[in-house]
């Protein structure tokens, strides 16, 4: 006895894979609920899942299904089969597309702990001596099927920002041929592509005189309203309301986000092995990065206040109100700063934004504009000239909050599930072993590491300006006025690694980099100091292994 299932779709990743997410526990936000389907889903490791299943009527109230644990499951996968057919199109150009087979250099692979889903796209997203050549043909044959099928924005979307092309290193391929093949700029159906590190730096010092960033300022307005992030820096509106957030926000010290991001990791994890009997499976996102977050932030934010603002994690499916933080900070800034939209991140975007900068006037209005707590809010909050009313402390005040929260915790997502799915989180625990734990040691001992890995997969891994004049050239060629120009940070920092250069200020916008961008990341400190704190908290307190999952790990006392 058993289910077979049979699917035949046009999108592999688009519909069987949100299926099988679906199975999993998963959901429209690429988040996982933890709920999978009891028949089919996996079942859980140590302790038995309880399920609540509606009853038919005429009986009412749920009945509560409690699914065995792995070792008892009378459920699991026996074989599956993925099949290739190719449309038409593909096949008919398949001549044109093979090229003369030139002898591979032997790979040198990472270290990876053995089964890690992630160790087949490692080999085309590390440095010029893990399979770079094939790497590169692998670009030049997607970009050359996309031209010559005349393929849409959706299909480079596909290439360009979908997880699944990402885990398998094509995303990384198409900006590598570009970079190589095309001087590093690509006009494309989704706008111009722009790859090399010149490039890259050349368009984000611009002031939005030839390169703007009213594109992000339009689908911010929605949901917060104005913000300085989306104002180009050589108009007044900007030079009004930028200078006190963003000096507010380099004044936070690496050292003190250290101090502060080690102990709140310390107690989390502390309060999550009490759960039950080792090893505790964590979401390494819901479960740590986001919590450490949320203690954090009243230290310059003043919230979460618990009143107005909730602590919270994210989760698709949440109520707009109350506001939570950080679990409603998260779909403005992917609307706002992401090259690539959707329907539903608009959506979501503008009733999570307005509920948020609401929440927040409140709690400006409740307390006094003079009286806020948190270092940032009262510099906001004193400002009278560039913020008159509470409406206007509360929305900047929510948008400083949502550019760290989006920017730090993915960077943070990334950086932990790298470094635990790899076993580099471990190599680097060992040699940490008698630190001493102040915010010098744990920088000299985990920056190099870190800013390496954090520069292979910065978030965002791609920036967006529209072309703003009709005299707008870049690399010798003149742009089209209103085309986006969608600039590659991953590509960046893959042009310089390939160089032996770390740039460890790209993937923040250029923050503290000199002669700063006027949209660069002004908590690159705070950022930086939070992460160095959690990895020393962590490397103190827990023994983590990989949880067969993305995000997912088991921890134990050490």
């Amino acid at each position: 006895y058993g289910t077979l299932f049979m699917a035949y779709c046009a999108d592999l990743a688009e519909q069987y894979e949100v299926l099988l997410g679906w199975v999993n526990g998963g959901n429209s936000s690429r988040i996982g609920s933890f709920l999978p389907d009891p028949l089919c889903g996996p079942p859980p490791e140590h302790d038995p899942r309880t399920m609540r299943v509606l009853r038919q009527p005429p009986a009412t109230g749920p009945m509560r299904l409690k699914t065995p644990r792995l070792a008892e499951s009378y459920i699991g996968l026996s074989w599956s089969l993925y099949l290739f057919a190719p449309p038409l199109q593909f096949v008919q150009a398949l001549p044109s597309m093979a090229i003369e087979e030139q002898p591979q250099k032997p790979e040198s692979l990472p270290p990876a702990r053995p089964g890690c889903p992630h160790a087949s796209a490692k080999a085309l997203s590390f440095g010029p001596d893990a399979a770079a050549d094939s790497s590169l043909e692998t670009g030049r044959r997607i970009l050359r099927w996309l031209q010559q099928t005349g393929a849409g924005k959706k299909e480079w979307r596909t290439y360009l920002d979908e997880p699944g092309a990402r885990e398998k290193g094509w995303q990384r391929a198409v900006w590598a041929a570009i970079r190589a093949d095309h001087g590093g700029l690509l006009e494309t159906p989704a706008g111009y592509l722009v790859g090399t590190h010149a490039l890259v730096l050349k368009v984000l010092r611009d002031d939005g005189r030839k390169f703007s960033v009213r594109e992000a300022g339009k689908r911010i307005k929605p949901s917060l309203g104005q913000f300085h992030l989306g104002l180009d820096s050589y108009t007044e509106a900007y030079r009004r309301e930028a200078p006190t957030c963003n000096k507010a926000l380099e004044a936070i010290s690496e050292p003190g986000s250290f101090d502060l991001a080690r102990q709140h990791t310390s107690d989390i994890l502390l309060e999550a092995l009490q759960r039950g009997q080792p090893p505790v499976r964590i979401d390494v996102l819901k479960d740590l990065l986001e919590p450490v977050a949320a203690r954090m932030a009243p230290k310059w934010f003043g919230l979460p206040d618990e009143t107005y603002v909730v602590t919270r994690v994210s989760h698709w499916n949440a109520p707009a109100e109350p506001a939570a933080f950080p679990g409603h900070f998260w779909n403005s800034s992917r609307y706002a700063f992401n090259p690539f939209t959707s329907a539903e991140t608009e959506r979501l975007s503008a009733i999570d934004g307005q509920a948020i900068v609401a929440a927040v006037t409140k709690h400006v209005s409740a307390i006094g504009r003079h009286k806020l707590s948190g270092t940032v809010a009262q510099a906001i909050g004193n400002d009278m000239a560039s913020y008159p009313t509470d409406a206007d402390v509360g929305r900047v005040l929510a948008g400083a909050m949502l550019g760290w929260i989006s920017t730090t915790l993915g960077t943070g997502s990334r950086l932990l599930d790298d470094w635990i799915s790899t076993g580099e989180f471990a190599r680097q625990q060992l040699s940490w072993v008698g630190a001493t734990g102040n915010f010098d040691t744990a920088r000299s001992h985990f920056e190099d590491a870190m800013l390496k890995s954090i520069g292979l997969q910065p978030v965002p891994e791609n920036k967006h300006r529209v072309v703003a004049g009709h005299f707008t050239c870049l690399n010798g060629r003149w742009l089209k006025k209103g085309r986006l120009v969608i600039l590659g940070l991953e590509s960046s920092c893959a042009e310089q690694a390939e160089n032996n250069v770390t740039d460890s200020h790209i993937y923040f916008g250029l923050a503290n980099a000199g002669a700063r961008p006027p949209h660069g990341c002004p908590a690159r400190s705070l950022a930086l100091g939070m992460l160095f704190g959690m990895l020393a908290a962590m490397s103190e307190t827990v023994n983590i292994r990989y949880g067969d999952g993305r995000l997912l790990a088991d921890i134990s006392p050490r």
